[in-house]
């Protein structure tokens, strides 16, 4: 485990924004505790468990357009939920503004694995307070998570009817899936709702999406004048098969892409992301065989690693649109020397919290690369208690120095596009996430520049990006000295006041690499060569950069101190 500083990770620590609405009735988790909640016998107690309300943080979703409904859920059936707890958001902040603001004694100085909980977390006799009024309902919570910010349930629909005085109906959407949510916001015991701040699993109408835009066609012919890069003369080289493919296909092997985007320089050195570990957040499924062989073609020997969370993301080779597999080569081809951990889970909002909670509170991995997103009003409309409960445990990843890239979406600014057909501007989430880095899309223009990605008007895909629905532009964002970055285009929220000067709100992407597959990447998937693109692909390359600038002893030293941490509450550890 580090217990130094990621200097790449400067970038994206700092105030996190104001999710709209969302937190407004939500106490401060450092609140003090209702008397009497350290004592489960307390007779002070039994009123307030008895007196149960709606949580803010949930309310009955808006069902999506052309929803039948086709009965309720078995009562028998098994349902995971997550209480999610609320941090002490105003303490994590100031910490995490102080990571990188220079004149702060906690610059750089990044949590030890496991002090979040004590540090931010929710106090042990508030945690005991939900937990209380869970079984006061008829539940059994499991072991509340070490960072302090969830408790897993499991139990029947029927139980969780009664329980949280809810119901459970299936509906068919557009397209054939079959669905379920809740008609109703959920209650709890009054004492334990000002510490909830949301129960995620009470539906799966909203799904997040992958960001590849699928391999094509094998072009009749390259595009005329087209000057790939020159291959990196040191690191990985690809076999010939790899570079037929990138000639037949007009895509790029890692080792173009390498000399494109200046890694030369750190191979020279011997830096190839030695001691690294990154995180890939999957919710589809690849072949270790494919990355077997693409491994033999390069002649490397990256190590990777399989955890599935909750089940995992299913089986086979995610073919037609093999974005793990694109994920993982991209970064071992670009950063052969480090480790890759690959998490898999299902793309529901549980499923994707339970796998970022599985990876940040781990913390080993240094680098953190997701591979998919939802669209924000989409969020809003169906789980909006998401939003709060996910960005708690991405800025626990901050605060422990860890770089976190999601994709901006391959839509443009028509984030919701892929989700419902939607054409209103919108961003990705968790892209837009303020402790995260948003990753957009380029294509590579003659082997020499980049312009930005936008084929829309032929649908072939563009970079995603825009103003957040959901949230404020953060504090190492707001640089009016900076061009560009506040302008006439940016927009603006009354409920930004307390984030920012010009009350503005978050703007992605943060960077961009190549995503168009005109210019992709070349890959090998259910077992032969092909070309693929998407901002899935620019944020693994740029996982990739991460690493090689987390593993360089010249970057590691740049104004980086021990990893001593910061203990408001006299924890230890």
């Amino acid at each position: 485990m580090r217990v130094h500083a990621k200097p790449f990770m400067a970038f994206s620590a700092g105030i996190a924004g104001v999710l709209f609405g969302v937190f407004a009735a939500a106490a401060p988790s450092g609140a003090a505790a209702s008397p009497g909640a350290d004592s489960a016998a307390s007779p002070a107690m039994a009123p307030a468990m008895a007196q149960a309300v709606p949580l803010p943080g949930n309310v009955a979703p808006r069902l999506p357009a052309g929803a039948v409904r086709t009965g309720d859920v078995a009562a028998a059936t098994a349902i995971h939920l997550d209480v999610t707890l609320v941090p002490d958001q105003t303490a994590l902040d100031a910490f995490l503004a102080g990571l990188s603001n220079r004149k702060s004694p906690f610059f750089h100085h990044f949590l030890r694995p496991g002090q979040f909980g004590q540090v931010f977390g929710p106090s042990v006799s508030q945690v005991s307070t939900v937990e209380r009024a869970l079984r006061a309902a008829g539940l059994t919570p499991g072991p509340v998570a070490s960072d302090r910010l969830s408790i897993p349930v499991t139990a029947s629909a029927g139980t969780i009817e009664r329980a949280l005085r809810v119901d459970l109906v299936q509906y068919r959407l557009r397209g054939g899936r079959v669905a379920f949510a809740s008609t109703a916001a959920p209650k709890l015991a009054a004492v334990a709702v000002p510490l909830v701040s949301a129960i995620i699993g009470l539906n799966d109408l909203g799904v997040s999406h992958p960001m590849i835009s699928p391999p094509k066609a094998l072009a009749a012919t390259v595009p005329p004048g087209r000057t790939a890069p020159k291959p990196s003369a040191v690191g990985p080289r690809a076999c010939a098969a790899a570079r037929e493919a990138a000639s037949s296909f007009g895509g790029y092997t890692a080792s173009q892409l390498a000399s494109y985007y200046l890694m030369s320089p750190l191979y020279r050195r011997g830096d190839l992301g030695q001691g690294v570990h990154i995180a890939l957040a999957e919710i589809g499924p690849n072949l270790t065989a494919d990355i077997a062989a693409y491994e033999k073609c390069y002649g490397i020997k990256t190590p990777v690693s399989y955890t599935k969370v909750d089940g995992g993301a299913g089986t086979g080779s995610g073919a037609p649109a093999p974005e793990a597999a694109l994920d993982i080569e991209d970064v071992a081809g670009l950063a052969p020397d480090a480790s890759i951990d690959v998490y898999q889970a299902a793309s529901t909002d549980s499923g994707v919290y339970d796998m970022f909670g599985a990876i940040i509170s781990a913390d080993r991995d240094q680098v953190v690369s997701a591979s998919f997103g939802e669209c924000e009003e989409v969020i809003a409309a169906y789980d909006p208690g998401y939003f709060a409960s996910l960005t708690s445990v991405l800025g626990m990843a901050a605060a422990q120095g860890q770089t976190v890239f999601a994709p901006t979406g391959d839509n443009g600014s028509s984030g919701c596009w892929g989700s419902d057909g939607h054409a209103a501007p919108d961003d990705n989430y968790p892209a837009s996430a303020p402790d995260v880095i948003g990753v957009g899309g380029t294509t590579i223009v003659g082997g020499h520049g980049q312009t930005v990605w936008n084929e829309s008007a032929d649908q072939a895909g563009a970079g995603g990006g825009g103003d957040s629905v959901a949230w404020c532009m953060p504090s190492y964002q707001y640089q009016t000295a900076i061009p560009g970055v506040v302008s006439q285009l940016s927009a603006t929220n009354a409920g930004c006041a307390n984030a920012n000067k010009g009350k503005l709100t978050r703007e992605i992407p943060d960077v961009s690499a190549d995503a168009d597959p005109e210019s992709g990447y070349v890959i090998y998937a259910a077992g032969q060569w092909e070309v693929a693109g998407g901002t899935s692909a620019a944020a693994s390359l740029w996982a990739a950069v991460a690493a090689l600038t987390d593993s360089s002893p010249f970057c590691a030293a740049y104004g980086s101190g021990p990893g001593r941490g910061y203990c408001p509450r006299g924890c230890t550890g």
